[in-house]
């Protein structure tokens, strides 16, 4: 750039090319504008910055219209100059298009601004000098110099730049207040986050420290039924209603049958014990009472259990008066 304006500077380099820099590098500067406006995820945002990248582009060509329009009054008209007479109609005909897209797309309230500024005398004196140049090849005889020209667009491109200054100054708000919303919202965000994290942290520990607890107490119980008399009577208590609730309760009610099977068993053996020790006086009084014998005595008893047969011969046993009344008093001998 330092280069470039160093030739402008020294008139080494043609009016022409001068233009054909500036405006590629300015055209460049206001792609990047325009290229914001569009990937904006913001309406209001890439509306501005479309009607701003707009007005820019107009702006850009009215000081193109500056340079273009003083060779004309140096050389005291067109004077059969078509090309220098297109470039002229195109520069206008591009700045009007530009504003008129602007016009559709800025805010009221810029609008507002915009046409308050372009109320000056000299925005009109542009479009009547612009008048006399196109419809007279010669105008030397209206006395016009490039100097006045000049003066007179140079007042509208200033009040043009005015325009640009508030333009980017609301652009320049509503970042920063899109700016502070996103601060705000990534600070609630993050704020929200770090207190799910924390809650989910609470809620595992106190999730992992119930299970590790119920489990200590299956662990202890089971001990307990599994070592030294294993106490039947304990049970999985307080384990909640989830799954692990689920199962001690299913295993108490094992241990419940378990224990009344024992109980059970337990009282059938008391009543065994009961009739054996009752059978067991029976014999020793039976024993003390009754004396069996091959020879007669008083009384004959039969020793079977077959009464189908005939012949109890060989089955007779003798007894005692004695022991015949005794057997007699117990209603086993009759």
């Amino acid at each position: 750039i330092e280069k470039s304006r160093g030739k402008i500077s020294s008139f080494s380099i043609s009016k022409a090319n001068a233009i054909k820099y500036y405006t590629s590098i300015n055209t460049s500067f206001l792609s990047i504008i325009s290229e914001i406006g569009k990937k904006s995820t913001n309406d209001a945002l890439s509306k501005s910055l479309l009607a701003y990248a707009n007005f820019l582009n107009a702006k850009e060509r009215a000081g193109i219209e500056r340079a273009v329009g003083v060779g004309v009054f140096v050389n005291k008209g067109f004077n059969g100059d078509s090309s220098a007479k297109i470039k002229w109609a195109t520069l206008i005909a591009q700045q009007k298009t530009y504003y008129d897209v602007f016009n559709k797309i800025a805010s009221n309230e810029n609008l507002d601004f915009f046409n308050k500024a372009r109320s000056i005398p000299e925005i009109k004196e542009v479009v009547r000098l612009r008048k006399i140049a196109f419809e007279n090849e010669n105008i030397e005889s209206f006395k016009l110099s490039s100097s006045y020209w000049f003066k007179t667009i140079t007042v509208k491109i200033n009040t043009l730049k005015k325009i640009e200054n508030h333009l980017s100054k609301i652009i320049l708000a509503q970042v920063e207040e899109l700016s502070d919303e996103s601060l705000s919202h990534f600070i609630l965000t993050s704020v929200i986050s770090l207190l799910l994290i924390v809650f989910m942290l609470i809620f595992g520990y106190v999730v992992s420290h119930n299970i590790l607890n119920k489990l200590k107490k299956l662990t202890n119980t089971s001990a307990d039924l599994s070592i030294g008399e294993a106490d039947l009577t304990k049970r999985f208590a307080g384990m909640g209603y989830d799954e692990i609730g689920g199962v001690a309760k299913e295993v108490n009610n094992f241990i419940r049958r378990i224990q009344n099977l024992i109980i059970e068993m337990k009282a059938i053996g008391s009543e065994n014990f009961k009739q054996s020790v009752s059978l067991q006086n029976a014999y020793e009084k039976l024993k003390e009472n009754v004396t069996l014998s091959s020879k007669e005595n008083y009384a004959v008893m039969i020793r079977t259990t077959n009464f189908e047969q005939n012949d109890f011969q060989n089955n007779l046993i003798y007894i005692s008066e004695k022991a015949y009344n005794y057997l007699r008093k117990s209603k086993v001998y009759s």
